[in-house]
């Protein structure tokens, strides 16, 4: 008897140790994930993941399991929505940009390889076939048509061109024009498609770069979002005003979530635009 009790007391032991150890794992394994997901708030390597939810540095494990698995549907929420520019795409293209003096063809086409370059094998090289676009820049229903391949020089040159007309005399215009140019921009290159694939980052990555150097705020859009794609459904036929006012439902996200590239809310700019 003695030895069973011996024995049952020893299985008993192990095993208390055993859970404390799982528990003690388990809990760090919760916090390097918590930290990891905290980053990518933090740093805002997932776009539109704030981190609603304070991470508890002391209390249960159960607690910090709980925290961290809301975190994580948040991201899970960000990345299935397609909002994945991250903000080292802008740091790129405003690094590229300040080298060159104007946006041009070949700057567009260096962008692309560097947005695009480990993911596809002909980034940075324009469309040499017709595609159809559906559902993923112009619009959400149907098919919208784009320039044949010996169109897209061309048209992309008058985009350009008009671009380039509105910096020259941006600081001498209302922060409401400067927005309106930076749409038709933004709307011309979809309308274009000068690239077979990643016109739609590209172009979003513009966006965020143009905002941030003419209206003082970074605005980064999500890649799948219904209203986004009605606006610009509107844009392309020439109404803007949805497209406006989406714009600025994200400039005034932008300003709450801390988001322009000095860290510090700046409420002017949303103002300014309306």
């Amino acid at each position: 008897m003695e030895l069973l009790l011996a024995f049952l007391m020893g299985v008993t032991s192990s095993a208390v140790v055993a859970y404390v150890v799982y528990r003690k794992q388990r809990r760090e394994s919760l916090q390097a994930e918590a930290a990891l997901l905290q980053r990518l708030a933090e740093h805002g390597e997932v776009l539109g993941f704030a981190a609603a939810t304070s991470l508890q540095a002391v209390g249960s494990t159960e607690r910090l399991e709980r925290d961290v698995s809301i975190l994580r549907r948040q991201v899970t929420t960000a990345l299935d929505s397609g909002e994945t520019v991250r903000r080292d795409h802008v740091d790129l293209a405003r690094g590229l940009l300040a080298s060159n003096f104007s946006l041009d063809e070949r700057t567009l086409k260096e962008l692309h390889s560097l947005l695009l370059g480990r993911e596809l094998d002909y980034a940075g090289q324009f469309r040499d076939i017709l595609v159809r676009v559906g559902g993923s820049s112009l619009e959400t229903d149907g098919l919208a048509s784009v320039p044949e391949p010996d169109q897209v020089r061309q048209q992309l040159a008058a985009v350009l061109e008009a671009w380039a007309q509105a910096v020259m005399v941006a600081s001498a215009l209302p922060p409401k024009e400067r927005l309106d140019h930076i749409l038709r921009f933004h709307i011309g290159l979809l309308q274009v498609h000068p690239f077979f694939d990643g016109n739609g980052l590209l172009a979003r990555v513009l966006l965020a770069v143009h905002t941030e150097e003419h209206l003082g705020i970074r605005v980064m859009l999500p890649r799948r979002d219904a209203a986004y794609f009605r606006a610009l459904r509107q844009a392309s036929q020439g109404n803007y005003d949805d497209l406006l006012r989406y714009v600025k439902i994200k400039m005034d996200d932008a300003v709450q979530h801390r988001l322009p590239a000095d860290g510090a809310p700046s409420d002017r700019a949303g103002k300014e635009a309306s």
